[in-house]
């Protein structure tokens, strides 16, 4: 991450939600553990006023 913020980029979390939908359990996954420990993190990098372009995503 420091490497990223050297180059200029912006670094967001995205962090998804249990589907309320989703009463299925699968392997160690449930809506119980979805709503206490979520299990998916998704770094999204964004690079803003490159130059003779809109942001970049990378």
């Amino acid at each position: 991450m420091r490497e990223l913020t050297a180059a200029g980029f912006r670094l967001d979390l995205v962090e998804p939600e249990w589907p309320e939908h989703l009463a299925q359990v699968w392997g160690g996954w449930s809506p119980l553990r979805g709503r206490h420990l979520p299990g998916t993190a998704i770094f999204v990098c964004v690079r803003d006023g490159a130059a003779g372009s809109g942001p970049q995503t990378g």
